[in-house]
């Protein structure tokens, strides 16, 4: 995900060779990897399953499919220990996926074929030993989601908010001085720009231009950085910002403003330790994230973001509705620091494992009407799973 988007969302080793004949099959997911050795043993494991997954396809449209499916996924759980009987089921549902994809059903059959393989196993169709293995793992997921959204919403409780109304309040009082001054050819401790004034030239430095307060020819006190791509605001010391700031970096459509505290080490860089990050776009604020900030500009560690205004998509990113929030583990914004729970508008959420924004890993989903699934999950997908409270 881009720095610039904090868009609201483990298991990556589940499923089959990454051979480039399954390139072309992006709807049905990424290709899992089942053995990593080319043993007899692997090697029959991958045959029997490709055989189960052909014999399959050849019943799409068919009112047996949904029990055959069912049959075949309870033998696989019944035959082996519950982390390898969930690698097999995941590399059966992605090749039957691929012969899916080839195959020449209409749309109706191949959407009703993909809710059979999709529909959590309950409790009495697999061994008891991987039901209790499955629910231990997902409620030691959740138990962490829960600390880390804890994390979370103290460190997003710490953040100065009310500083940021100051120095802005602040920086445009100097700002108002520094105009005044340049109007009056005049120097009272304000200048546009680095340096001297000069006549009407108010630019210096490459395309860098400062508006703020001076002494001894360089910026000392608060004042008003303009970059390029981005502005900086924030207490200067001899021409290095240091203290509680905040910059505003601007990408296409919307900007992104982040505040938190500069290092002061001379360097034109990112605040760090809690900060908040406010994406913003036709002057409404669609996002918002506070958590441990580092030096390149990414939110890592602890954190939330929460969602005021329905975000357009942008590049790769999808639309994001307005409501949705996450609470948790961010890496370099994306959540994959594994734990955390993400709210819904609609008050469904998921708390458990994360990867890069979606589902990823053990987890539990708890849908608005009371519905909750719990399992493996796979790019977002239920994969080895139990429905509980089905209505």
């Amino acid at each position: 995900m881009s720095r610039w988007l904090l868009v609201v969302i483990c298991f990556v080793g589940v499923g089959l060779m990454n051979t480039p004949s399954f390139a072309k099959y992006e709807r049905c997911g990424d290709p899992p990897i089942l053995v990593q050795d080319k043993s007899k043993e692997s090697s029959s494991i991958v045959t029997n399953l490709d055989g189960k997954a052909s014999a399959l396809s050849k019943l799409i449209g068919s009112a047996e499919l949904g029990g055959q499916i069912r049959t075949d996924r309870e033998t696989i759980y019944k035959n082996n220990p519950p982390a390898e009987a969930q690698r097999q089921e995941a590399y059966l549902a992605y090749v039957f996926c691929t012969l899916l994809e080839d195959s020449n059903a209409d749309l109706t059959a191949k959407m009703k074929a993909l809710q059979e393989f999709r529909k959590p196993l309950s409790s009495n169709d697999v061994p008891k030993a991987t039901v209790v293995y499955l629910r231990d793992q997902v409620t030691a997921a959740v138990i962490r989601a829960r600390e880390e959204a804890e994390k979370g919403r103290t460190k997003a409780a710490a953040f100065p908010q009310r500083e940021v109304g100051r120095l802005l309040s602040k920086v445009v009082e100097v700002e108002s001085k520094a105009y005044e001054g340049f109007l009056n050819k005049t120097n009272d401790g304000h200048s546009l720009h680095w340096g001297p004034l000069d006549g009407e030239k108010m630019e210096c430095c490459g395309g860098w231009f400062y508006t703020g307060q001076l002494s001894n020819g360089r910026p000392n006190g608060y004042g008003k950085l303009d970059g390029p791509a981005f502005t900086m605001y924030a207490s200067f010391t001899d021409g290095n910002p240091g203290g509680f700031g905040c910059r505003d970096d601007r990408a296409d459509d919307f900007l992104v403003r982040i505040c938190g505290t500069f290092p002061g080490d001379g360097t034109i860089g990112y605040p760090t330790g809690i900060v908040s990050f406010t994406v913003i776009m036709d002057g409404l604020v669609l996002q918002e994230a506070l958590g441990d900030g580092n030096p390149n500009g990414y939110l890592e560690g602890n954190g939330i973001i929460r969602t005021l205004g329905d975000v357009p998509q942008i590049g790769d990113a999808p639309k994001i509705p307005s409501g949705t929030r996450f609470e948790g583990q961010l890496t370099a914004d994306n959540k994959s620091g594994y734990y955390g729970i993400g709210y819904d508008p609609d008050g469904s959420f998921y708390e458990g494992q994360w990867v890069d924004d979606v589902f990823q890993g053990y987890g539990r989903r708890q849908e608005a009407n009371g519905r909750v699934s719990e399992g493996i999950w796979s790019r977002g997908k239920l994969q080895g799973s139990l429905a509980k409270n089905e209505n």
